[in-house]
């Protein structure tokens, strides 16, 4: 799902119960949910996206927040900071994902 500007996003994340395979695109960052449970507050994983010759999308997990309850102001900043260059994890994780026309999940049935 991709957010026009911050304000929608931060409103989407901190919200609203989302299944555990949404993701969400905007301004060069993917934001995946990364939660256990969706009886748990929302944790996404941020990534800075890439694209690879394959079509797939790969880049690196620079941070994982809990927008889940969060203050949409506190989520706003947090995405300005990781969008000016800000690493939250010590070590980041490189990510890859399938394109959204091969996606096939038994969470949410698509």
């Amino acid at each position: 799902m991709e957010a026009e500007d911050e304000v929608e996003l931060a409103g989407l994340l901190c919200g609203h119960v989302w299944n555990l395979c949404r993701g969400f695109v905007h301004q060069g960052l993917l934001i995946l949910n990364d939660s256990a449970s969706e009886d748990q507050p929302a944790r996404y994983a941020i990534v800075r996206m890439e694209r690879d010759d394959d079509g797939l999308i790969s880049g690196v997990q620079v941070d994982s927040f809990t927008f889940g309850g969060a203050d949409p102001k506190a989520a706003r900043q947090r995405l300005q900071e990781v969008r000016e260059g800000r690493d939250f994890m010590s070590q980041p994780l490189t990510v890859r994902t399938e394109p959204h026309w091969h996606h096939t999940c038994e969470l949410c049935r698509l």
